[in-house]
């Protein structure tokens, strides 16, 4: 893959008041909600349209709502005015309702475990009673697991993959995206410049991509990753036409001083073809799509570490 369009966006500028650091962000129907890392509470919620503050929840704590390591997990049917998350310290799912927790009502985060098949996940994509998700650390490059049949099924690591070296397989670690309609899944490799298209209902791979002309591979010290490796493919979204890759060009060690190393994201087809390249103005570790607002979101850290976040005006249905 020769990424030969390349697009600079001109992006705007919404500072997001309250939150110190956020880490990660999900759009749900009017409200855009924040993961924040560095102190508590844990969420933020703003008006997506206008990018007002709204509310802030979440505690440290062994409660039904409470949460320790809160995650994200993307919903292929987003259910209106709610957020799914998963705590891998708690081993539990929260169900978050916004409008009644702006309204302090009740049962507003309703709490529930998680199948010991899904514990550790990296990332977790839910689809009615299916799941796809990836553990860093686990037996393949992702799983599909059915929690009616309680069975998880792992898809094999590419062979153009370093070979594993016992249970040390971070090094494939990766992130997924999902289309049900399709029944494919995307999949992104952080040490790797390598994208992979599986159908999951035939259980196969579709394809295999390279990101330019030079592979790039992690370089490996007995079970330990060097720090001179380079990190690739750090988060991915989608919509029912277009797959977005958050690409890094930065080396491992480097990672926590990346401010001066910009990211891009990378656009495709559910064929894996190449679309074009959004070139970004900053760093960032984190993105979100609202297609509700036609917008891509991402965020970035100014000089006092605190975070901007950034967004431009996208319309999903051609993005050409």
């Amino acid at each position: 893959m020769t990424e030969d369009k390349i697009a600079y966006p001109q992006v705007e500028n919404a500072d997001l008041s309250e939150v110190l650091y956020a880490d990660k962000l999900i759009v749900s129907d009017s409200f855009l909600v924040v993961i924040n890392r560095k102190a508590e509470p844990f969420f933020y919620i703003y008006d997506a349209d206008s990018f007002l503050f709204k509310e802030k929840f979440g505690f440290s704590g062994n409660g039904p709502e409470d949460f320790l390591f809160p995650f994200f997990m993307n919903q292929t049917d987003s259910v209106s005015e709610h957020v799914s998350v998963y705590d891998v310290n708690l081993a539990s799912f929260k169900d978050i309702n916004i409008k009644r927790l702006l309204a302090h009502e009740e049962k507003a985060i309703v709490s529930s475990s998680m199948p010991s098949a899904l514990i550790g996940a990296s990332v977790l994509v839910e689809n009615n009673h299916l799941y796809y998700g990836n553990i860093d650390s686990g037996e393949g490059l992702f799983f599909v697991y059915d929690s009616i049949l309680n069975v998880r099924n792992w898809i094999s690591f590419p062979s153009s993959l370093l070979p594993s070296e016992g249970d040390f397989t971070v090094m494939n670690s990766n992130r997924i995206a999902v289309n049900t309609r399709l029944h494919r899944v995307v999949s992104g490799m952080r040490f790797y410049n390598k994208l992979y298209l599986y159908d999951v209902e035939k259980k196969e791979m579709l394809k295999e991509v390279m990101i330019g002309r030079n592979p790039i591979f992690p370089i490996l010290e007995g079970q330990s990753i060097n720090g001179e490796s380079q990190l690739c493919c750090m988060e991915t979204h989608a919509t029912d036409q277009y797959v977005y890759v958050l690409m890094q060009r930065v080396r491992e060690k480097d990672w926590d001083n990346a401010d001066g190393e910009p990211s891009r994201i990378i656009v495709l087809d559910w064929e894996l073809n190449y679309v074009k390249t959004y070139q970004l103005a900053h760093h960032t570790n984190s993105f979100a799509i609202d297609v509700r607002n036609n917008r891509i979101l991402y965020t970035a850290a100014n000089d006092e570490g605190h975070t901007i976040l950034y967004y431009w005006k996208e319309t999903f249905d051609d993005v050409k």
